[in-house]
């Protein structure tokens, strides 16, 4: 994988790698007596009781010699009286007023820590604590037996205490002036020490993002620890931490992609990596291992060199972000129309999340489709409209009119849509945008239809009757300045309609001249009676309010006489000329 860095800062969650069962730190053998050779060597024994018998240490060959069974290992062991030992070589015992020393020194200069340890076995002692087996190191006590012990036992001493120099190690065993048995064996005395090293090891990491996008960048960011070894430590200099990919997470045959440099960990401290890796853009969809090793370059020298790693996150890079266009929800106005009816599509298409994320869709087409079946096979869309877009995570309506072919059959039909029918979007599904449908019972023809009177009665009179573009009728009061809405139901049936008022006009008028104009609003003129006869005014059905015009003097002087009628001029119901409507500001009427 082709990975870049940088360094960076975050945290987030981990996967640890298993690795081998740690092992003891490096340690050095100072001393190790088994008694198979030859002896004294480099010991010190002797009486240090002259009132006595003289009897001290020395070794004896177990087969041949006292009664224990065996040597802790090998044939021979330490006895506290080998030289001047009473009674016989199979059933010896110790003299009286003995203080026989058996002692040696050890030097413990560039360690950081040691430990002693030896075996031992009394198989008989005087009673009464009389008698005393004792080890020194210098003059400090660390062992004192006064009793039977009949089996072979190991003692054990952290003597990190005197690193640093020599010292002198001796086994004492005293008897005073009256009572013996067989007394002290010794065997397999081993002094170990190690000096400081460091042990570097993880202490805690996060990876900023576990689910990226191949190109995005990501954040590893570790904590490594120098901890305690054996007691001590000390500080690390140098060394790399290595960054590794593979899609295995046991990394077989993968090497680092990054060696990040770090300068160093002090004694029992820590010190911190952050480091930025790039997904390469060419990473296909899956899931990967980015795994990291400390002291990767073997650099260092450690007490433990299995607590380095590889440690990992397991990635899932996922897909680029991607719309995802689909249904929310839809509406058909009138699912029992008419030949020649008109009814209306209200659609929400949403762009939802994909596995990478989502994304904005651009512009694309709704196609709509007429079948005598549902899987609408072999028939094209007799509709495209037109979507601008939709925002990622979001939605957008559409509600679109469709007049039903007044040559159609009664019967069965199939009114279907497809979102994004033209292909015009890339997306992560593109299984789930249709054809949606509904089951649509056309019933006859509306050219061969009957009068009805309606069950809800106008508030008013009505005179004039407007068709608007949003599917409401606009009634005018007759002869006065009233004007009612008639809605239609929601199967879009103006019969089961419900009447509400409008706004009224600034005049009154009857018999006027009217029209819907182009982008909606209504335009009334005149009035062969009422208030309005040299006036006009337009609708807004989106403000829901009126607005009068100016009609210049120079088209109609209401001060002056028709020179045709000999009346004041005014709009009349039959006009004998035509105006022009101007969109301008203000707007005008002008003479065609």
């Amino acid at each position: 994988m082709n990975i870049t860095t940088k360094g960076a800062l975050f945290l987030a969650a981990i996967g640890l790698l298993s690795v081998a069962p740690l092992t003891a730190s490096a340690q050095t053998t100072i001393l190790s007596e088994g008694f198979e050779s030859t002896f004294p060597g480099s010991w010190s024994v002797g009486d240090a009781n002259s009132s006595g018998t003289t009897a001290y240490w020395s070794d004896v060959d177990i087969r041949s010699f006292g009664s224990i069974p065996a040597a802790h290992t090998g044939n021979w062991a330490g006895y506290c009286a080998g030289v001047g030992h009473a009674g016989t070589a199979l059933s010896p015992t110790y003299q009286n007023s003995m203080d026989a020393y058996m002692s040696r020194s050890i030097n413990l200069s560039g360690y950081t820590s040691a430990t002693l340890t030896f075996w031992y076995i009394i198989p008989s002692i005087e009673a009464g604590s009389f008698d005393k087996c004792r080890v020194y190191m210098d003059s400090t006590l660390l062992f004192e037996r006064t009793v039977t012990v009949s089996a072979w036992t190991q003692a054990s001493f952290d003597i990190s205490g005197y690193t640093g120099g020599t010292h002198t190690l001796d086994f004492e065993f005293v008897s005073d002036a009256s009572g013996t048995a067989e007394g002290w064996y010794v065997d397999d005395i081993l002094v170990t020490a190690s000096s400081a090293q460091p042990d570097l090891t993880r202490k805690t990491d996060s990876l900023s993002d576990l689910n990226p996008h191949a190109g995005d960048a990501v954040t590893a960011s570790l904590t490594v620890t120098n901890q305690i070894c054996s007691g001590s430590s000390v500080g690390a200099g140098a060394f790399h931490v290595g960054f590794y990919w593979s899609t295995s997470p046991t990394f077989s045959g993968v090497s680092p992609f990054f060696e990040a440099s770090v300068s160093g960990c002090s004694a029992n401290s820590t010190v911190s990596l952050n480091q930025g890796i790039t997904i390469s853009a060419g990473t296909s969809p899956g899931t990967y291992y980015l795994g990291y090793k400390i002291d990767d370059e073997g650099e260092v020298t450690e007490c433990n060199e299995n607590n380095n790693g590889i440690f990992y996150w397991t990635v899932n890079v996922v897909p680029p972000p991607q719309p995802d266009l689909s249904k929310s929800k839809d509406n058909l106005s009138n699912l029992d129309p008419k030949a020649g009816e008109m009814v209306t599509t209200s659609l929400t298409i949403t762009n939802g999340s994909c596995s990478g994320g989502s994304a904005a869709a651009g512009a694309f087409h709704v196609g709509f489709y007429w079948s005598t079946t549902s899987n609408f096979s072999g028939v094209t869309p007799f509709f495209e409209a037109v979507i601008s877009g939709c925002a990622a995570n979001s939605s957008v309506p559409l509600n679109q009119n469709i007049t039903i072919d007044p040559t159609t059959i009664p019967g069965t039909y199939y009114l279907g849509y497809k979102i994004d029918d033209e292909a015009e979007i890339a997306e992560c599904a593109e299984n789930n945008n249709g054809i949606f449908f509904w089951t649509v019972t056309v019933s006859g023809s509306v050219a061969g239809g009957n009068w009805a009177t309606l069950p809800n009665a106008a508030p008013g009179p009505v005179q004039l009757m407007l068709l608007l573009s949003d599917g409401t009728v606009m009634a005018a009061n007759q002869g006065g300045n009233a004007w009612y809405r008639l809605t239609p139901d929601s199967h879009g049936s103006y019969l089961n309609g419900t009447w509400s008022a409008r706004p009224s006009m600034n005049s009154t008028r009857l018999f006027y001249s009217s029209t819907v104009l182009r982008d909606g609003r209504v335009l009334v003129a005149g009035g062969e009676y009422g208030t309005g006869a040299a006036t006009a005014e337009i609708y807004d059905p989106v403000a829901n309010s009126w607005a009068s015009i100016p009609v210049p003097t120079s088209l109609l002087n209401p001060a002056n006489n028709s020179p045709n009628t000999g009346r004041r001029q005014g709009f009349r119901f039959c006009l004998t000329a035509t105006f022009l409507y101007r969109q301008t500001a203000p707007p005008q009427l002008t003479a065609l």
